[in-house]
């Protein structure tokens, strides 16, 4: 899977100029989720990572019960990939892995650690800083039996989640790499 992230990485450096420069500027946007998917021989691993505002409605530190309880409902519909995202039924996919959590701006400014969801309330109450801005990231793979048959993703994910308003896809396929975007309106993508 090193060559996947090493394509992953080389599809998001070609990216338009203009989109990197947003990205640069701001960590993400509202609204805009951001999802990689690599396919390489029957391995399909997907990437998704979303802004809080777009899940929960917020970005600050969980304080309230109910707070808790809307990170607690999006972790758990982020660890089962079919509420997230849909391929073909001809590929068939099995789930190997479904990850969910969700990091902050601390988070980044330490190597990107990640934290398991359990372990997630104790780490927010250790960095008080009250501004940074909190992120959902869930990791899937797959075993494709007909992998070749993934040409196009659907995303369920908007019906989950009624402040998402697009996906910014990256793709890297044993036949090449793009970008597509799905929104709202258009929810799934041809990888071409």
């Amino acid at each position: 899977m090193k060559s996947i992230s090493a394509a992953l990485l080389a599809s998001t450096l070609a990216t338009p100029m203009a989109a990197q420069v947003t990205r640069d500027m701001d960590a993400h946007e509202h609204g805009v989720s951001t999802l990689e998917i690599a396919i390489e021989g029957q391995s399909v691993s997907i990437s998704l990572t979303a802004p809080g505002m777009d899940l929960v409605g917020f970005e600050y530190e969980a304080e309230t019960n109910a707070d808790k309880a809307a990170i607690d409902s999006a972790l758990k519909l982020l660890a089962e990939p079919a509420n997230v995202v849909q391929m073909p039924e001809t590929s068939e996919c099995t789930m190997t892995e479904a990850k969910a959590h969700l990091a902050d701006d601390h988070d980044e400014e330490h190597g990107g650690e990640e934290h398991a969801h359990e372990d997630e309330h104790s780490h927010e109450n250790e960095h008080d800083d009250g501004d940074g801005h909190t992120e959902f990231h869930a990791h899937y793979g797959f075993t494709c039996v007909a992998p070749e048959a993934v040409t196009e993703v659907t995303f369920p994910y908007f019906d989950q989640f009624e402040n998402a308003q697009e996906i910014e896809v990256v793709y890297v396929t044993d036949q090449g790499a793009g970008t597509a975007e799905a929104t709202r309106a258009t929810p799934s993508v041809r990888l071409k």
